[in-house]
């Protein structure tokens, strides 16, 4: 029995001698034929027949067999690996940095926010990318001239329901889901390649190393498309209120990572109303 990932896999039975009377094998099954058996649940196949390990294998080898440390020494479950009744389908990864560090970080940065506050845009140099034909991804398309000419529009404002702002805002948060897991993933990997001083592995390292770099760079691109969009909703729920002035600036500063928008700000103004509907 080999021992791998701190699971067990059957060796292959070695071969009968050439010798032998039965040295004429029984050509294999091909992979659509082939039963392979998982190590813990059924395996995806590909077209070369070989075993794609689930989700929750490959979460217990990075934990488990890497013995991947978890990315927090405290206490705090929410920086911890965790698995319930050594059942390891329910084994959950943390968030990982520079992800783990991005509620905390939105929220200190919305303390200061205003009303005519404007999303920080992060540094961005193509060059350092080598890519070609990437055009498209560069930046939002620009105004046509000719529009400008025949449109008697000189307001460059937009009405925009706020369900459909949010519908944004919702699919940028979750696209922190994938994020996180490709650094975890990342962070096992730079992890297994660390201590080798073989050329080849530290070439996988290096490439490791400069993902970790590209993971950072959509981290900050994901948080400021995040905070932009929370700012327009504020600003657009806020702009026809004719609330004081400090009132509406505590509800632009509530914090970025609450489930409401504005942090529960207004349920002292609703039980007044409530009291007294005509005020």
């Amino acid at each position: 029995m080999e021992q791998r990932y701190g699971l067990e896999k059957t060796a292959a039975s070695p071969g009968p001698e050439p010798s032998s009377p039965q040295s004429v094998r029984t050509p294999p099954r091909s992979p659509s034929e082939e039963y392979q058996r998982p190590l813990l649940s059924t395996p995806v196949t590909e077209d070369d027949g070989g075993i794609i390990f689930s989700d929750s294998e490959i979460r217990y080898w990075m934990t488990n067999g890497l013995d991947l440390a978890s990315p927090s020494k405290d206490n705090n479950p929410a920086h911890t690996y965790l698995m319930r009744d050594d059942d390891v389908d329910t084994l959950t990864l943390p968030p990982f940095d520079p992800i783990a560090a991005v509620p905390q970080n939105l929220d200190a940065a919305f303390k200061t926010a205003t009303k005519a506050q404007v999303p920080h845009l992060p540094q961005f140099n193509a060059k350092k990318f080598s890519s070609h034909n990437m055009d498209p991804f560069l930046k939002a398309q620009d105004i046509d001239e000719n529009f400008k000419v025949i449109s008697d529009a000189k307001v460059k404002s937009y009405k925009i329901e706020d369900k459909k702002l949010a519908q944004v805002e919702t699919m940028t948060r979750r696209m922190f889901f994938g994020l996180n897991r490709s650094r975890a993933v990342n962070e096992t990997l730079i992890a297994k390649f660390r201590d080798s001083t073989a050329e080849e592995d530290r070439m996988t390292y290096s490439a490791f190393l400069m993902q970790k770099k590209d993971q950072q760079f959509m981290t900050d691109h994901l948080s400021s498309i995040s905070t932009a969009l929370t700012l327009a909703r504020r600003q657009g729920l806020l702009a026809s209120c004719s609330w004081s002035e400090r009132f509406t600036k505590s509800l632009y500063t509530a914090p970025w990572s609450t489930p409401s928008i504005f942090a529960g700000g207004c349920q002292g103004s609703y039980q007044r109303l409530k009291r007294n509907p005509n005020d």
